[in-house]
């Protein structure tokens, strides 16, 4: 195998390798922020953008759950976005009915645990 391919491929790996270490570092980083929630009245928060990719996936589970969220968006609000100290999007947040943090979810929601959440919080 001639040495140019051999470069190429272990370029694609080391490459990918960092995407995902750097993925699940802003995931992790998502799910421990300190987040600012005063002001905001929801007790699932939905942190979005409009260039988010798995913002709408998100978005529809939330609906098919039939969650009642409010939603932040970057793009209608960035200093309010900001303020809150959301790290990234996708991010649910629950709370319970004194406003405590249950739980987060970033990146993929997937339904099973939103659910979990949801239940924790007596939702």
């Amino acid at each position: 195998m001639p040495d140019g391919v051999v470069f190429a491929a272990l370029a694609v790996i080391t490459a990918l390798g960092f995407a995902y270490g750097a993925n699940r570092w802003v995931r992790r980083r998502a799910e421990t922020a300190r987040l600012d929630l005063s002001g905001i009245t929801g007790r699932v928060v939905f942190f979005s953008d409009a260039v988010c990719r798995k913002c709408p996936d998100a978005r529809e589970a939330l609906v098919a759950g039939g969650v009642d969220f409010e939603e932040i968006r970057y793009g209608d609000d960035p200093a309010r976005f900001r303020a809150t100290g959301a790290p990234a999007v996708p991010l649910v947040v629950v709370r319970d009915a004194q406003g405590e943090e249950v739980g987060r979810i970033a990146g993929e929601v997937r339904a099973r645990e939103l659910r979990r959440l949801l239940t924790r919080a007596g939702l």
